[in-house]
């Protein structure tokens, strides 16, 4: 997948988070490519020492997307958040991001942030050329502070994109598991859900 393509998954599971508030939120947004991955600065503090290679691993990845990854590809964000890319450079994206706040009540505080900077950005993206519909929902997740799960769905360049998103807060860390698809399905939201739990395992 294309660098631009990479920007909206980057940019989707950061800006989709503030749809979390209520019991749902679904809506539509045009909204702009993101040139690289990027985090909200109040959601990732300090770096986060947990390594998202780990949280989902390449295996299940792979059978969560219904692909074959060979390999991973991990970045930092500007605001210190850890991704880990599995095939990047294919049609079938899939990302972790893990952000660290320094303390429980930041990453709480973050979480509701968020709501409120969506709707404003969302509103903000309409001159672009990317249609993305969505559809945000909390979800209980045992052992999680807070969780929320997300479907998508939109054009670009005459192909359809597609994708599931799960998020959740364990303590300091907020964690975003994203698969974004060009021309397929991707994984339901109960399966994404079903990852969720065993990532949370692996959280401190």
């Amino acid at each position: 997948m294309n660098r631009k393509l990479l920007g909206v998954a980057a940019g989707l599971a950061i800006l989709t988070l503030g749809a979390c508030g209520g019991t749902s939120t679904s809506g539509n947004a045009t909204t702009s490519p993101a040139p690289s991955p990027k985090a909200s600065a109040s959601a990732a503090v300090t770096p986060a020492a947990v390594d998202p290679c780990q949280v989902v691993t390449m295996s299940e990845a792979s059978q969560l997307a219904g692909a074959n990854y060979a390999t991973s590809k991990e970045d930092t964000t500007a605001g210190g958040s850890k991704i880990c890319w599995y095939g990047a450079q294919t049609t079938n994206v899939f990302e972790v991001l893990v952000a660290t706040a320094p303390s429980a009540s930041a990453a709480q505080a973050a979480w509701d942030q968020e709501k409120s900077q969506a709707a404003a950005e969302l509103q903000q993206a309409a001159a672009a050329g990317v249609s993305i519909n969505f559809n945000i929902s909390d979800t209980n997740l045992s052992g999680a502070d807070r969780a929320a799960v997300g479907t998508f769905s939109g054009t670009i360049s005459g192909q359809t994109i597609a994708g599931t998103a799960l998020y959740f807060i364990k303590g300091v860390n907020f964690v975003a598991i994203v698969d974004l698809v060009l021309n397929k399905t991707p994984p339901t939201a109960a399966a994404m859900e079903a990852q969720g739990q065993t990532s949370l395992g692996r959280l401190p």
